[in-house]
């Protein structure tokens, strides 16, 4: 073949098209490219090729999975890309997941899957077990099982995991102290308690498991802490199941802190499972994180607020590294600049090397654990809040969620363009997000009182200058000054239904050439 002999795309194999092209097209250019011609439709308009397109894609939508496993595949590129278009253009609906708010306030926990939602609210225990569909099946109200795990307030849910292989099992963690394997059933509100983990009667701050150990954080005063590892594997269970326990709705104060007791659990027809070994920790943790069924995350206060664990079955904590979030020391331009008091609220295994953590003065940091410095390879942040991040997720891809500490506020960023984010204010809430979740078409917030949900695979409507020009739409009106609902919000309400947005303006840098602190948060990658 000579070099001005050309080759055209309908000659071109399947195979290498599929391999090395379609990872470069967007949904929008696939079709396009479908429609050009009778043989490229034919060849390329097939389902082979519109699931090569979704694997290219990896979208994650964990809630979504059995809605979208019953439609075509071309159907659920089109849902996508209606996401992705919803992703670039912030627009959303915005919906609470529970018709009445939560008679008390509330510091919720948020746990979602392909089979259920589960939410933490006070001592009860609220799942939707998500149904099977079938095709074009529309989509009914959410519908809430409640299950009562002992009285409000002095057993609040602190913690829920999900044990893996099994959608109806949960590993509860609450403000008693009190850690059980628990088995809650689909058809009604009960549930039987397969195993107990033997604690000291102190809130519990965090769990975490591996497929063999879990890690447990508590405080029983605010100058003692421990660490507790338990075996995960079943030995010695007794076949005989629990009774549903009957439980006291008596409502108490919210504990912070639990009296030091120290009898076990008394228990007569599950197993108790005693810790492998148990250590104090100097200061007040408030995160834990397996990284690796050798390797450990702890989240704590300062001096040493983040610091990574060496474990092992047999042998005791060893500490292998501490990771910092001072940009200012990364260029060594102050000696020792005296740093204000943080903690670690919040921590995500954002990939096999990656660790991102929310921080109380503001940022959310990403730490390559590859690198040997200590400092974050990424900070994010929002230039106009500085406040604590109490929670994160991602939405399954290059999006990092960041739960705020006011008015119900999440901060979205894409790790590709750190300083474009954007920021959604849900409804009129003053609470922080205790717990968000996140996949490719929906953010979910838990706020003190209730839950959100964002569908950013609503179908929007076309926007155009003048919907955001509150000055244009108010002089269409025959009035002026300031618009209803915020500047520039109430063109917006139709489509965001009570979720507000705000981008994220400025590139300034957090300190100054000599170390001092701006005072002014930046979105930016430290280098």
């Amino acid at each position: 073949m000579s070099i001005s002999e050309s080759v055209s795309l309908q000659e071109l194999p399947l195979d290498i098209f599929q391999h090395n092209v379609l990872c470069h097209l967007s949904y929008t250019d696939l079709t396009n490219l479908c429609s050009s011609s009778k043989s490229l439709h034919r060849s390329l308009n097939t389902a082979t090729t519109w699931q090569e397109f979704l694997r290219h894609r990896q979208y994650t939508d964990i809630t979504q999975t059995k809605s979208l496993s019953c439609l075509p595949v071309r159907l659920r590129a089109a849902l996508g890309r209606r996401s992705d278009l919803g992703w670039e253009s912030h627009t959303f609906k915005t919906t609470s997941l529970f018709s009445d708010r939560w008679q008390r306030k509330c510091l919720p926990r948020l746990e979602i899957s392909a089979e259920f939602i589960a939410v933490g609210v006070g001592a009860d225990m609220h799942i939707h077990w998500i149904p099977e569909q079938k095709i074009f099946q529309r989509q009914q109200k959410k519908e809430w099982t409640v299950y009562s795990l002992g009285k409000h307030g002095q057993m609040d849910i602190t913690e829920i995991i999900s044990l893996p292989g099994e959608s109806t099992d949960f590993i509860i963690g609450q403000a008693n102290g009190l850690i059980r394997h628990i088995r809650f059933q689909r058809e009604s509100a009960e549930f039987i308690v397969k195993r107990t983990f033997q604690h000291p009667r102190a809130i519990i701050r965090s769990l975490s498991i591996t497929e063999e150990y879990m890690v447990a954080l508590s405080s029983t005063s605010s100058n003692a802490h421990q660490i507790s590892f338990y075996p995960l594997q079943e030995t010695g269970l007794s076949s005989a199941e629990d009774e549903t326990i009957p439980l006291s709705p008596e409502i108490s104060p919210i504990h912070t802190e639990s009296p030091p007791r120290a009898e076990p659990w008394i228990s007569s027809d599950h197993s108790v499972v005693e810790p492998d070994y148990t250590t104090s920790y100097p200061t007040r943790p408030w995160n834990a994180l397996f990284l690796s069924p050798s390797l450990l995350a702890l989240g704590s206060t300062s001096p040493s607020a983040l610091q990574i664990y060496n474990f092992g079955a047999s042998s005791q904590l060893q500490l292998s590294r501490e990771l910092d979030s001072h940009p200012a020391q990364l260029s060594a331009l102050t000696e020792s600049p005296s740093f204000s008091k943080t903690s670690i609220y919040a921590m995500h295994h954002y990939a096999p090397s990656l660790l991102l953590t929310g921080w109380y003065h503001g940022p959310a940091n990403m730490h390559d654990l590859r690198l040997a410095t200590s400092y974050p390879v990424l900070a994010l942040n929002d230039p106009l809040d500085d406040g604590a991040a109490y929670s994160l997720s991602t939405d399954g891809g290059h999006r990092v969620l960041v739960g705020g500490a006011n008015h119900g506020m999440v901060k979205v960023f894409d790790v590709r363009m750190p300083d474009k984010g954007w920021s959604v204010y849900l409804a009129r809430e003053r609470s922080p997000v205790y717990a968000v979740r996140g996949e490719h078409s929906r953010i979910f917030a838990a706020t003190e009182g209730t839950v959100w949900e964002c569908d950013l695979s609503y179908k929007h409507k076309p926007r155009t200058y003048e919907d955001d020009n509150w000055r244009s739409r108010w002089r269409a009106r025959g009035r002026g000054g300031r618009a209803w609902g915020g500047w520039g919000s109430w063109g917006r309400q139709e489509e965001n239904l009570g979720g507000q947005i705000r981008l994220h303006y400025g590139s300034e840098k957090l300190y100054r050439e000599d170390g001092s602190e701006i005072g002014k948060a930046s979105t930016t990658a430290v280098t």
